[in-house]
């Protein structure tokens, strides 16, 4: 079994400090707020593909992550937080053709995307449009790797 990643409780503060300045707040993300600022998809890639233009690092930092890994036993994944996909790139050829991929996010807008770069990478994908509490409902193990 590969290990699970169990930091949710820091990602939701993460996420409270990003886009709240860090004030207090209720348990509850604000999800319009979220909404708002994630949706645009296109201008998140413009973004990404911006910053890795005039990037110093040599190697992409999700490979730099995976390489910590040992994916290929890994036949149910949850990409926690998935966004459109961006991921999955990295993943193409370190996991095996019969694994399954959940992506999880707030944002609607991204489960065409998602979905594609599964197809991309030739895996078989679902998406889930929720946010990251979803995992407390699922029973143990449901999951050989989380990627968050």
């Amino acid at each position: 079994m590969v290990p699970v990643c169990r930091e949710m409780p820091r990602r939701e503060q993460l996420l409270k400090e990003t886009f709240y300045g860090g004030e207090a707040m209720s348990r509850d993300l604000n999800a319009s707020r979220i909404l708002s600022v994630f949706s645009r998809v296109d201008e998140h890639r413009r973004i990404a593909s911006l910053i890795r233009s005039h990037s110093t690092n040599p190697r992409d930092i999700r490979a730099i992550a995976l390489d910590a890994i040992d994916t290929r036993a890994a036949r149910s994944i949850l990409e926690l937080g998935c966004g459109f996909g961006s991921f999955l790139g990295a993943l193409e050829g370190r996991i095996s053709p019969e694994a399954r991929l959940t992506g999880m996010d707030i944002v609607p807008a991204y489960e065409g995307p998602f979905l594609d770069a599964c197809r991309r990478i030739g895996i078989q994908g679902r998406f889930l449009a929720e946010g990251a509490q979803r995992i407390s409902t699922c029973p143990d193990r449901s999951y050989d790797l989380i990627l968050c």
